[in-house]
């Protein structure tokens, strides 16, 4: 459970529901704090206001329009290039989304393509590893950083979801992984979806 949440004060629709799910701490930063690590509530008044504020101007912006994400990894030929695949598939009415890597592979993994394809989801067109410093990350209205690094700083807000890199891994690990990243873009689609309604 996010500080946010425990306190009570994590805004409302699209914004509470990412807040309270996906464990985002502040706006640029991707942590989750425990009750454990909190610190006293009267510090805490301020940040937790303007994540609030934050959170509402987002449920806002997404009633308008389809938010802009980028699913980011490691090498940008696995986990990143998967959750693009699932958010185009599922969740194109609400989802603009892109993916990239922090040091991108020559290419997507052969494995990535094939488990993939199991689900009728095709990594072809249009789908290749990009780095992260080809993007404005202020442009993105959600970062969803799947790796277990740190992401430049932004002002946008960045959801960590960490999954374990399957690169080196057999087929079998990659359809475990694959399963995480549909149910975790799945999720991102049904809150997105909620603040339409």
């Amino acid at each position: 459970m996010s500080i946010i949440r425990s306190i009570g004060l994590a805004g409302a629709g699209i914004g509470r529901s990412l807040i309270s799910n996906f464990g985002m701490a502040q706006k640029g930063q991707a942590s989750r704090i425990h009750r454990k690590d909190a610190p006293p509530l009267r510090s805490l008044a301020p940040f937790a206001y303007s994540r609030q504020r934050f959170a509402i101007g987002l449920h806002e912006l997404l009633q308008r329009r389809r938010a802009r994400v980028l699913f980011v990894c490691l090498g940008n030929s696995c986990r990143s290039q998967m959750a693009e695949g699932f958010a185009r598939a599922y969740g194109s009415d609400v989802l603009e989304p892109h993916s990239a890597g922090i040091c991108p592979a020559s290419r997507i993994s052969r494995r990535t393509r094939r488990v993939m394809d199991e689900k009728g989801i095709s990594l072809t067109a249009g789908f290749a590893p990009k780095n992260i410093s080809t993007f404005n990350l202020d442009d993105f209205d959600i970062i969803v950083n799947l790796s277990e690094y740190s992401l430049p700083n932004t002002s946008c807000v960045v959801l960590k979801c960490v999954l374990r890199d399957p690169s080196c891994s057999d087929e079998d690990t990659f359809r475990d992984v694959r399963e995480d990243v549909e149910q975790f873009v799945c999720s991102l689609i049904e809150k997105c979806r909620s603040a339409h309604r």
